[in-house]
């Protein structure tokens, strides 16, 4: 407990701590907005969501189609057809093709054009006999025409767009983005460019990251002017923006300090669901919902700014879109002890190396306030 010695010292303190796991499983529990659909060009849809099934409206391909060069005709022509006993095809009985052209009524086999020859009158020998539709495409080979070719809350990949537009396709129905607006708080920050930084003004580098992390991970975004330290206005700037973002990630003020305006504010207007996480670097990660909107406490420390996001923002993200982003894993262990804070769980930023035949991870510079030495990771 702090004594106040003759002056008043109003902190904000950490009173009931949460583990991962813990923050995690409140996370889990939020309500998740309804996002809507949109209609966009299919070519444009990369990384999109579908908001429903897909169907094909064309077959592929929409004809019996030649599968290479030579002449169609009769299948039974060539029934009896052999090396010792060849037969021929009079030119009334085949017509030349080229692969991809429409085989001709009537018609149902493709002879490749090595394995036959001409007379002088055109005539055609042939040695072997061929089964019905060999070598043809048929129609509906590919894509028939009905089928479903995406189904809904899938993510359109770059392979998807040559299937869609094939299926005839020109035009879908996808998921419209989650829009989350990021402020940053504080007297002290100073957002880019600036030209001269004055001692104890902070460059405004968090919310670049944060903008960065959620259109990675398929949101939209703004970023607000700085909000000074005031409960008045940081209160307006929220409850102005609630009708106009699905999600809102506040930029520093959570921690314990006297100046630390997030988690007042917030309560005042909101309910708190957790004030501090047993995570370090993380630790004065916060989360509220205010008229039924998540609204993310963000440390102001950068370290601490991207690891509590990659947890905690990144899975609500996930719930959003119905989108897992997937986050590639190594099993290996750290190349030498690591001191941590009992009942904490760190994460340590590190670099991957093969050292005697072993898959280690050597341990770099730590602290919240540390961010070099995320850019120089390999994994953490």
């Amino acid at each position: 407990m702090m004594k106040n010695f003759g002056g008043r010292i109003d902190r904000n303190i950490y009173l009931n701590l949460k583990s991962i796991d813990e923050a995690m499983a409140i996370i889990e529990s939020l309500s998740i907005p309804e996002l809507g659909a949109v209609e966009i060009d299919s070519s444009e849809a990369i990384g999109r969501i579908a908001s429903e099934d897909i169907y094909a409206r064309f077959s592929v391909p929409h004809y019996n189609a030649a599968a290479m060069d030579g002449i169609a005709t009769k299948a039974e022509y060539t029934f009896d057809a052999s090396e010792t006993e060849p037969i021929t095809l009079t030119c009334n009985k085949y017509t030349q093709i080229d692969t991809g052209q429409p085989i001709p009524e009537g018609y149902d086999v493709v002879i490749p054009e090595e394995e036959i020859s001409y007379d002088n009158n055109r005539n055609v020998t042939v040695i072997k006999s061929f089964h019905p539709w060999q070598n043809v495409r048929i129609i509906g080979e590919d894509i028939v025409k009905g089928e479903l070719l995406i189904p809904a809350n899938s993510v359109i990949q770059e392979n998807a767009v040559p299937l869609l537009l094939a299926g005839g396709i020109w035009k879908i129905m996808v998921k419209k983005k989650p829009r989350g607006l990021i402020i940053p708080t504080g007297n002290e920050i100073a957002q880019p460019p600036v030209e001269i930084l004055k001692d104890g003004q902070i460059i405004d580098y968090d919310s670049n990251l944060i903008g960065k992390l959620l259109e990675k991970w398929g949101c939209e975004y703004e970023v607000t002017g700085v909000i000074p330290d005031s409960i008045e206005s940081l209160k307006n700037r929220i409850l102005s923006s609630l009708e106009s973002f699905d999600f809102i990630c506040i930029i520093a003020g959570s921690s314990a300090g006297r100046k630390d305006y997030t988690t007042k504010t917030l309560s005042e207007i909101g309910k708190i669901l957790f004030h501090g996480v047993k995570m370090m670097p993380g630790k004065p990660f916060s989360l509220a919902v205010v008229s039924g909107k998540a609204v993310f406490g963000i440390p102001g420390f950068p370290a601490s700014a991207y690891f509590s996001a990659q947890l905690f923002l990144r899975r609500y993200i996930e719930r959003i879109t119905s989108r897992p982003i997937i986050i590639h894993s190594l099993s290996c262990s750290l190349s030498q002890n690591v001191p941590s804070k009992l009942g904490y769980s760190e994460i340590i930023r590190a670099t991957v190396s093969d050292l005697y035949n072993k898959i280690k991870a050597i341990p770099l510079k730590r602290g919240a306030s540390v961010f070099k030495s995320i850019y120089e990771s390999s994994r953490y």
